[in-house]
């Protein structure tokens, strides 16, 4: 296995292709529409939490379990090298979170746009189910967005071009957080697209420089963590 191929066949890549887009964001919720529609639940419990809480603990179940062969070799390359994956941790966290700080008070002194749609969605879960937020931001993000934007989309992409790899993931990376703001017609989010661009890039870089998705994935978290404890600062003050 090279530093960031997927240990599968070109078969198991488009299915884990598959998995993430099309399963995602449409053939499991038609399941669970279907499934919800054969019993006595109401299909309005679609937007309701609990349903939101247990799809993604599924889903994130579901997405270790068919990568579990490359989280394993993850760990081994993390115990081979932990100092090098602390470095990295160390130097890209606080070069993201600075560009995040600048880009954002940019746009906000450009704009006058407090934040992103996908901003006020997280400070609105946390006020109806402050488990959910916790749980998407800390756990189900870091995994599930850098096995597929880092270990999957870009180990695809760099066979061709690391910085093709980087730019293209890093792009999806960042519309996956603004699209459901420009199908509501809330074009103005994207004007966030270039700082979640640039949380995708940082993170990329990590991936390369530590050759273990466990880096980003930690990252992820950090940086997440360090949003809720934000929010959930702003709801006590």
């Amino acid at each position: 296995m090279h530093n960031f191929d997927l240990p599968y066949s070109k078969k198991k890549i488009f299915f884990l292709l598959f998995h993430f887009t099309l399963g995602t964001y449409a053939l499991y919720p038609l399941l669970i529409v279907a499934i919800l529609a054969r019993s006595n639940y109401p299909i309005e419990m679609l937007g309701d939490a609990r349903v939101d809480f247990v799809y993604s603990v599924l889903l994130l179940i579901l997405s270790i379990y068919l990568t579990k062969d490359f989280w394993a070799e993850m760990g081994r390359r993390f115990k081979q090298e932990p100092m090098l994956n602390i470095k990295t941790i160390g130097i890209t966290l606080p070069l993201m979170l600075i560009t995040s700080m600048v880009l954002n008070y940019a746009i906000t002194t450009f704009t006058g746009l407090d934040g992103s749609q996908n901003q006020n969605e997280l400070v609105n879960i946390f006020g109806e189910y402050p488990l959910l937020l916790v749980f998407q931001a800390l756990i189900f993000a870091p995994i599930v967005e850098e096995l597929m934007y880092r270990g999957l989309l870009f180990g695809m992409l760099q066979k061709r071009s690391q910085m093709f790899a980087v730019f293209f993931s890093s792009f999806f990376f960042g519309m996956a957080h603004i699209y459901p703001s420009l199908l509501d017609g809330q074009y103005m989010d994207l004007f966030f697209l270039p700082t979640y661009f640039m949380l995708g890039f940082w993170l990329n870089r990590a991936y390369i420089k530590s050759k273990n998705l466990y880096t980003p994935v930690l990252i992820h978290f950090i940086n997440n963590a360090i949003g809720v404890f934000a929010i959930y600062l702003s709801s006590i003050l």
